[in-house]
């Protein structure tokens, strides 16, 4: 897969494509049936695919006193549709200058700059200022600009449509089950690890720390984790919250204790953190003794919950 960041930066504008366009944050079921609808199509006419999705979540300049928490980190999102066999992906950082396009306006200069012949789209999908490119107008512009265009219809698992306000919402809950149901996977988190203070170690059970800032969270608590790094698998426990036993600050992070006192990998690589199993809600230990006898006990949960999974 190919990344670029400007429509200028495809290599032959009059190269045959077949496009979609949209946020893929989650990568979900719905998604991934998208992508393959892009790929069928783009085989029929022997061209290339192509991925146009954003680097921030349109929602942290429509809406930036809330925007919405998101499903997949960038990296993770990046990676999975790397996973996915896309030929191209423009990768755009969403400004006010683009939300201020109308759905015209943009596909005529997209058009001017990369030959999509097909354009292929989830079935809520809409477009430009205001969200006014819905169906109808995106059909009309489709006949004016000379290409087909195809709404998928909606993806659904146990009579239900999946999307990724669904999904948030699941993962507020903390349903871990229904989640893999709709993303295809299990939930997980892709991120770099980042300095701690130590304090695991002191402990006794040294951490690997994730920044979780702008992620859709499940409740505050420990979990049973499977790693990724490097392409190697670690069992793990996991604390997710603000550890007020010995933390201070409001902002939650993800804290990683691998098992069997496997030794920390390097920094500068992703890991992928697979939540398992929900093991018991964080709380505030009178003492620090109170703390590592409990943290004793979470291990050995997961170690047993991790276990019976193979």
């Amino acid at each position: 897969m190919k990344i670029i960041h400007r429509f200028s930066e495809f290599p032959d504008p009059k190269k045959s494509v077949v496009l979609t366009i949209g946020n893929f944050d989650g990568m979900h079921l719905g998604h991934q049936a998208v992508l393959e609808a892009l790929q069928t199509c783009a085989k029929q006419q022997h061209a290339e695919t192509v991925v146009l999705t954003f680097a921030n979540h349109p929602s942290t300049i429509l809406q930036p006193e809330t925007p919405v928490r998101l499903l997949c980190s960038l990296p993770h999102k990046l990676e999975l549709l790397e996973k996915a066999r896309i030929d191209w992906l423009i990768l755009l950082a969403f400004t006010k200058d683009f939300a201020n396009q109308t759905a015209e306006a943009f596909l005529k200069n997209l058009k001017t700059q990369i030959a999509f012949t097909h354009l292929i789209l989830g079935y809520d999908a809409v477009l430009g200022k205001d969200r006014k490119g819905d169906p109808a107008s995106l059909q009309l512009f489709a006949r004016k600009l000379n290409f087909a265009i195809t709404y998928l219809q909606a993806y659904c698992v146990d009579d239900m449509k999946i999307s990724s306000s669904r999904i948030r919402h699941l993962i507020a809950q903390g349903d871990l089950t229904a989640i893999e149901k709709l993303l295809g996977r299990k939930y997980s988190f892709l991120g770099k690890m980042q300095t701690g203070n130590g304090q695991g170690k002191q402990l006794g059970f040294p951490t690997a720390n994730f920044d979780v800032k702008d992620m859709c969270l499940p409740p505050y608590g420990v979990y049973a984790v499977r790693v990724i790094h490097q392409g190697m698998v670690f069992n793990g426990v996991a604390n997710l919250g603000v550890a007020p036993t010995i933390r201070t600050e409001k902002q939650p992070i993800l804290e990683v204790h691998l098992l069997n006192n496997q030794i920390i990998p390097a920094q500068d690589a992703l890991w992928e953190i697979i939540f398992h199993s929900y093991i018991r809600p964080e709380q505030k230990f009178v003492s620090v003794e109170d703390l590592k006898v409990q943290i004793s006990k979470d291990i050995q949960q997961a170690s047993h919950l991790l276990a019976s999974d193979f």
